[in-house]
């Protein structure tokens, strides 16, 4: 598509005009899409990476403790690699705690593993559907939580 305007009715520059910036237009929304959707994917990795991170955590200290789970999320911060109040801030909303402990009754080892012990929470209540984390480490969607 030639660029030439001399010589064109106004009505045909105007046009031209405005299917460029038009294209313009479609090339932005384009890339914004495509930053947009690279941040939630990374976020939402993240998630399921620091959820895992406190399974892991959990086990480690039942392992240390006899079995026992503990009482609140705070006796995780020898277990974590950051802060309780870093690990459990949603990053998405920035609300702290983003997630929720869900202490098992009984002592690990009598656990069934499907046992769900964190789960992501969206204005202090828990999400429809958000992510949640098992006793056995597995990040599962919370419509697939028991």
């Amino acid at each position: 598509m030639s660029l030439k305007f001399r010589g064109l009715p106004m009505n045909q520059r105007l046009k031209r005009i405005g299917l460029a910036a038009a294209i313009v237009l479609v090339i932005a929304i384009g890339v914004t899409a495509f930053l947009v959707m690279r941040d939630v994917h990374a976020k939402s990795g993240w998630m399921r990476t620091q959820l895992h991170e406190c399974a892991v955590a959990v086990e480690a200290y039942a392992l240390d403790h006899d079995g026992s789970f503990p009482e609140t999320v705070d006796q995780l911060q020898p277990y974590l690699g950051v802060s309780v109040d870093q690990m459990l801030t949603h990053p998405f909303t920035h609300e702290s705690p983003g997630f929720e402990y869900l202490r098992p009754s009984g002592a690990f080892h009598d656990t069934p593993k499907d046992t769900v012990i964190f789960r992501e929470l969206w204005g202090g209540e828990p999400a429809a559907n958000g992510l949640a984390v098992r006793l056995d480490g597995e990040v599962v969607d919370t419509p697939a939580v028991k």
